[in-house]
């Protein structure tokens, strides 16, 4: 079993804001491709409930 390495101070402090930053970018992009999926569906004379992404 190999050996874990303490996490210093300065990794420690930015880990929480990594994650949450990306926490935010995923619900950002949620919400632009639900803000957008009518048009681009209109746009492709699709019906949107048939698009994937």
């Amino acid at each position: 079993m190999p050996n874990r390495v303490p996490l210093d101070a300065k990794t420690a402090r930015w880990l929480p804001w990594v994650v949450a930053i990306a926490f935010f970018m995923q619900s950002l992009d949620g919400t632009i491709l639900n803000t957008a999926l009518p048009a681009m569906a209109r746009d492709l004379a699709e019906n949107p409930l048939r698009m994937q992404g």
